[in-house]
């Protein structure tokens, strides 16, 4: 074993790390095909959503599926077009988000006007004008200061009637105030009114919730390792997850010095687990470089284990065979040691109890 180790040592190598950074291309196709996709996917999720809302709108879960959905074709349109800009993915996941927003309150717009078809332009003209016409109330025709003397006695139908654009008719609501029910409830009984202010910070946490997730989904995809030699998002390997001191683990992949980690045995009282993912061209090989994210591995109270980012490096391409061979040296090691002392316990038990 020590031979070995000594053999693989002598042909160690050091590497120079560089932070690592999205290469940033943006082909104009792509960028277009993006700015289609995520920009017709949110207005049909907001058109869906606010056609299932006039019965059910389920608060937080349907912005976030909506988020989701925008978020995914954005993250198929960065694949397909090979967009590379996480600042710019990013925007048109936000201007998705937007395009969603408008179609859900559109739908209910049109709603709004359709149950107001039979209404005559006129009158609603009239409530539009209603501030504007008092002064002259007099010297306009009877029709007219009939319909006004109506408008006076019953002003919530005048606001109603002077909706005219999809502004106002948000606006509209938001005087009446948005109520939240549970689920299922059939109007029996009223449900929260979160008034004027209330609705519009309602509406910009829905709007908040659909953007950053769509907008979150589509950073990650842009930003994900491409090689620009070949034009091609660099294939992902994940190694076995090792275990290992992290200021020791830390240091060996911030420093390029790998040897470290094959001659690291973890112990049990400092030992966390690592997993490296590892991003390279299958066609470049050695002549592309090497795109490493490290994250620790954290079980958490209920035993699902979670990925904590610890760094992303890119290193030569040349780094990945000795990065390899270092964890599964350093995987090696810890096994045998902790299978030596499993069994220098098992003889002490043994000699024990003969004695």
């Amino acid at each position: 074993m020590s031979e070995a180790r000594a053999e693989f040592n002598h042909t160690w190598r050091s590497f120079n790390p560089q932070p690592y950074r999205p290469e940033t291309g943006l082909p104009i196709r792509g960028f277009l095909l993006l700015l289609l996709s995520t920009g017709l996917t949110g207005v049909l999720v907001g058109l869906l959503a606010g056609i299932i809302g006039q019965w059910l709108y389920v608060v937080i879960l349907f912005p976030i599926l909506m988020g989701a959905i925008v978020g995914h074709a954005g993250a198929w349109a960065v694949d397909r077009g090979r967009v590379r800009s996480p600042l710019l993915g990013g925007l048109v996941g936000i201007l998705g988000g937007c395009a969603a927003v408008i179609a859900l309150h559109g739908i209910e717009y049109c709603v709004f006007e359709y149950q107001l078809r039979e209404v005559p332009p006129e009158v609603r003209q009239i409530a539009r004008d209603f501030e504007k016409l008092q002064p002259q109330f007099a010297t306009l025709p009877p029709d007219v200061q009939f319909v006004i003397l109506q408008l006076r006695e019953d002003p919530e139908a005048r606001e109603t009637l002077a909706v005219h654009s999809l502004w106002t008719y948000i606006d509209r609501r938001a005087r009446e105030g948005v109520e939240l029910r549970d689920v299922g409830d059939n109007g029996a009984k009223a449900g929260l009114n979160l008034g004027y202010i209330g609705s519009y910070c309602y509406w910009s946490v829905d709007f908040l919730l659909i953007a950053l997730i769509a907008a979150e989904m589509i950073r990650k995809a842009a930003a994900r390792p491409f090689c620009s030699r070949c034009d091609e998002w660099k294939t992902e390997t994940v190694l076995p997850a090792f275990p290992g001191s992290p200021l020791v683990i830390c240091d060996a992949f911030e420093s390029g010095d790998f040897r470290s980690i094959a001659n690291h045995v973890a112990s049990p009282g400092d030992a966390e687990t690592f997993l490296a993912t590892l991003f390279h061209c299958p066609r470049c090989t050695t002549e592309s470089a090497l795109d490493v994210r490290l994250a620790q591995l954290i079980v958490k109270k209920k035993g699902e284990p979670t990925e904590k980012l610890v760094c992303e490096l890119s290193y030569p391409g040349e780094a990945r065979e000795s990065l390899e061979q270092a964890i599964v040296q350093s995987i090696r090691a810890t096994v045998a040691a902790q299978t030596r002392e499993a069994q220098s316990a098992a003889d002490a038990e043994s000699v024990t109890s003969q004695t």
